[in-house]
């Protein structure tokens, strides 16, 4: 992870991690630590600057790179910059009402390659299991029985897969 310094003499938090970065590992979104995570466009932050040295990731690790980006570069770009970088940071939607709504989409299109993805995201966004449980029950009425079947099937394996990281 990047840090990035912010000087701003009218706040006293000084340090943020970047989010994504760009094809020339660019910040393109920053959360502060220091109090209640607010995302910001790094370039709506005056005198944000990275801090050299201080990386823990690689210009390769991030969701569309470690994804597809072996193989579609430029598609992994995409996803970076502009799906998780600029559309998943709008200020209109929480994360976690961002996350509600792709999860219900991802199910109710039967896409369960990126459901387990979405749900961990959705769990790490604040929405709780038995909300994750309800909001797949009550779409099984709209989406079908076997969209809420598969669904279940995936937030099983995720419920799982999270109790066996918890040390």
């Amino acid at each position: 992870m990047l840090l990035v310094d912010y000087v701003d003499p009218g706040h006293s938090w000084s340090n943020y991690s970047v989010l994504h970065a760009g094809k020339d590992n660019t910040p393109l979104a920053v959360e502060m630590f220091h109090h209640e995570p607010t995302i910001f466009h790094i370039g709506s932050v005056p005198n944000a600057k990275v801090r050299q040295g201080d990386t823990t990731m690689t210009d390769n690790s991030s969701p569309g790179r470690e994804a597809f980006g072996d193989i579609a570069p430029a598609l992994a770009d995409y996803t970076d910059r502009i799906l998780f970088g600029e559309v998943w940071l709008r200020k209109e939607l929480s994360l976690r009402d961002r996350s509600f709504v792709t999860v219900a989409a991802l199910m109710a299109l039967y896409r369960s390659n990126e459901l387990p993805i979405h749900l961990r995201k959705a769990l790490d966004n604040g929405i709780s299991r038995e909300e994750l449980v309800e909001v797949i029950t009550h779409l099984a009425f709209y989406s079908g029985w076997p969209t809420a079947h598969s669904a279940l099937l995936v937030l099983r394996r995720v419920f799982e897969e999270e109790l066996n990281r918890k040390p």
